[in-house]
């Protein structure tokens, strides 16, 4: 269990950086929800 939840944790770290890492404003603001969820 502890396993999956690192798996998700790590898997919405990328895809925050991913949203921000673009420059596009809605995706940023994508990628700062995720990594405040991340």
């Amino acid at each position: 269990m502890e396993t999956a939840i690192a798996l998700l944790v790590g898997l919405f770290l990328a895809a925050a950086i991913y949203l921000m890492a673009s420059r596009a404003l809605v995706r940023i603001l994508l990628g700062i929800v995720l990594l405040g969820n991340a």
